[in-house]
């Protein structure tokens, strides 16, 4: 693995998830709605 490589992906992995909070947001609409709910209705429901 080339070294500029390692230290990105080291600095991907102690970066985070910037998206988390939105993903833990459409995960409880769609289990609210028992898995009936697609992309269309579940971004028509957040906003």
């Amino acid at each position: 693995m080339a070294r500029s490589t390692f230290y990105y992906q080291r600095h991907q992995a102690l970066d985070g998830d910037k998206y988390a909070s939105i993903k833990q947001r459409i995960r409880s609409i769609y289990d609210k709605h028992h898995g009936r709910y697609g992309y269309r209705r579940v971004t028509a429901a957040m906003r």
